[in-house]
């Protein structure tokens, strides 16, 4: 049985967001944030996630089936966000379990929902060969990080923007490079 076309494209355009997530994710910030590494790539995560659910309740949509894969790590997962569920119903301040705290916003109930979201996500979704395409542009994307973040140890600031030079989250700045 052939897919529609619809279905086709919905499924290369799953891939191309899965990609591109993969790539941008290490090279990700935003410019007027004082948080570089944490809050960035969280808010990237989050929209990424959001688009990928959508294509995904699409694609059941347009192909008139409910599917979801399962695996070996369904259970530990689901452990691990019942564990994250009442953690927050049992912590002192619920309102910073659920959102998270300035400068922590990975250890969020938000963020473990969406951690569990975009597992079933991306297992029903990808295929052999989207995996492996997700896995080299993490790759690419984190050799570029690497060579961006050795060229800013040496003092050069490769984008000649004023974040560049932000020495109060970049302490090795400071250190003597021989």
């Amino acid at each position: 049985m052939t897919e529609s076309p619809l279905l086709q494209v919905l499924d290369r355009l799953f891939e191309q967001v899965l990609l591109f997530f993969c790539l941008l994710l290490p090279l990700f910030f935003l410019p007027w944030t004082s948080d570089f590494f944490d809050f960035n790539k969280l808010f990237l995560f989050y929209i990424v996630v959001l688009i990928l659910l959508g294509l995904w309740v699409l694609k059941m949509l347009v192909s008139r089936t409910v599917y979801v894969r399962t695996g070996p790590l369904d259970l530990p997962l689901f452990l691990v966000l019942l564990t994250a569920g009442l953690a927050t119903v049992f912590s002192q301040d619920r309102y910073y379990s659920i959102l998270g705290v300035a400068g922590a916003y990975g250890e969020s109930l938000i963020t473990v929902v969406f951690l569990y979201v975009f597992y079933y996500v991306v297992v029903s979704n990808i295929r052999e060969i989207g995996g492996r395409g997700a896995i080299g542009g993490f790759v690419i994307g984190s050799a570029a990080s690497a060579v961006l973040y050795l060229v800013n140890i040496l003092g050069i600031n490769p984008f000649d923007r004023p974040w560049g030079e932000a020495r109060g989250c970049m302490p090795w700045r400071e250190w003597p490079v021989w």
